[in-house]
């Protein structure tokens, strides 16, 4: 079971909307994680690797519910949401 033998504190929303949770299991033993992340965690059972990331599926990062979220690799993640950026700005420059 991910996180087991931790108290969570949270979720709490950071100012750019963001959520994440506290686990805390001593003074010197505690994680900060996105809720994102610890929602699917919990989900599948397992703590999410490092080379695995949360895709927020209609791309509003403030909606953390289940139904929203999917697990992909980091690096999968990281090309679309660069491919993402470059079709705005051209599509920016196009307007202009």
């Amino acid at each position: 079971m991910p996180y087991e033998g931790y108290r969570v504190y949270g979720p709490y929303a950071r100012k750019n909307g963001r959520k994440f949770v506290t686990l805390y299991r001593s003074e010197k033993d505690r994680l900060t994680v996105s809720y994102s992340r610890y929602v699917v965690a919990k989900d599948i059972g397992r703590e999410l690797g490092q080379h695995e990331d949360v895709h927020h599926i209609n791309d509003d990062f403030t909606d953390d519910r289940l139904e929203n979220l999917q697990l992909v690799l980091a690096v999968t993640h990281d090309i679309y949401h660069a491919k993402l950026k470059a079709m705005a700005q051209r599509s920016v420059k196009e307007q202009r």
